[in-house]
């Protein structure tokens, strides 16, 4: 389950606390994914849907997963073909 925002409308560190409420599911999703970074949009779908179901923004969900993607990939190694 996804936490809700703090408090209604803008507050102070409001885009971490988006990103530390996705983090968990996000990270869950793409162990699970084979392919998480070729198809990520089922993945990117559910976080929107839970998170817009948790109380986020629309916006606050887009950035918060563009930066959680950003921080993965940059522990990922790149895949061997």
């Amino acid at each position: 389950m996804i936490r809700p925002p703090r408090a209604d409308g803008p507050y102070r560190d409001r885009d971490l606390d988006c990103q530390e409420a996705l983090e968990a599911l996000f990270l869950d999703q793409v162990r699970k994914a084979e392919t998480a970074f070729r198809d990520l949009m089922p993945i990117r779908s559910r976080l929107m849907s839970e998170g817009l179901s948790a109380g986020w923004d629309q916006q606050d969900l887009e950035s918060a997963i563009d930066e959680l993607v950003r921080c993965y990939a940059m522990k990922v190694p790149p895949v061997k073909r």
